[in-house]
This record gives C-alpha cells, sequence and structure tokens, in this order.
C-alpha cells in the first residue's frame, strides 16, 4: 500500500501532478474501485496496481495528442479487454486485472522488488562514495579541565 508521499517519490511527481492524474482514473468508471483504503489517520493509501496505472498513463500522455482523460479511457478500455493496438503496444507486460488477480499482484511484487533492489544499490553506492570523505583522523585529546589537579606527592 502506497501513500500519496510514496507515489510522488516513486514517480518523481509534484503533488499538483499526481493528484491530476489520480482525478483522471477516479473519473473513469471503475478505475479505482477497491484499489483506494483510509489507512492510518485518515490517510489515503493505494494499492500497487494504481502505481502502474499512473505509470501507465504517463506513457499513454507522453505520445502526441494524448490528454490525461484519453489516457484514462484507453487504459480502461485496455483493462476491459478491448483496447487499441497503440495501448497494448504500449505496455506489453501489463496483465488484465480482472483474469487473474494473483498473478497481479505477483507481477506488482516482482516491481516493486525490482525498484527497492535499485533503491538499495543507489544508497549503497552513495554511502560507499561518502565513506571515505568521513574517514578524519582522530582528534587530540585535549584536557578538558584547565587547571590540572597535582598529585600530592609533589
Amino acid at each position: 500500500m502506497y501513500t500519496r508521499q510514496d507515489l510522488m517519490r516513486i514517480l518523481g511527481l509534484s503533488y499538483p501532478q499526481l493528484r491530476k492524474r489520480l482525478d483522471s482514473l477516479a473519473r473513469v468508471d471503475g478505475l479505482l474501485d477497491g484499489q483506494v483504503r483510509k489507512g492510518h489517520n485518515g490517510k489515503l493509501e493505494y494499492d500497487p496496481a494504481v502505481l502502474e496505472m499512473l505509470r501507465e498513463i504517463d506513457l499513454l500522455v507522453s505520445k502526441p495528442g494524448t490528454d490525461m482523460e484519453q489516457a484514462a479511457q484507453e487504459l480502461r478500455a485496455k483493462l476491459r479487454g478491448n483496447g487499441s493496438e497503440r495501448v497494448a503496444t504500449a505496455a506489453s507486460n501489463w496483465v488484465n486485472l480482472e483474469s487473474n488477480p494473483l498473478a497481479v499482484e505477483i507481477h506488482y511484487l516482482k516491481r516493486m522488488v525490482e525498484d527497492l533492489r535499485r533503491e538499495r544499490d543507489s544508497w549503497k553506492e552513495l554511502t560507499l562514495s561518502l565513506q571515505s570523505q568521513l574517514a578524519l583522523p582522530s582528534p587530540k585529546r585535549r584536557w578538558w579541565w584547565p587547571f590540572r589537579v597535582r598529585s600530592l606527592a609533589e
């Protein structure tokens, strides 16, 4: 389950951009049915299918002459099984949501694992590159108290 902040981070969108895409999906009948839940403190949580739909809309909108509404309609037509060839070639790995929900969930989980592995590797590279910069020599020990206590023998 993803929050809006998670979707913005994963897709690299601003809040208004994400809201426009979600609104275009919500206007099309049946696309977000059962995909959105209220979570902790009333925050909306979205299924991984919504993330894939948003990626698909971005692919469809990137083509000239297509706006958000048309892309959402084409996505709905594709999910219902009567999509155009243009939509079918845009994402050949899309699984029909109505045919096998378990296969869809497995598909989304595999993609999520791949995204997390890539993110982990990028963080690992960053920490290794910063490790050499952060290795500083140890400071000299200075007495923190200005007046040293002399031993009683003196």
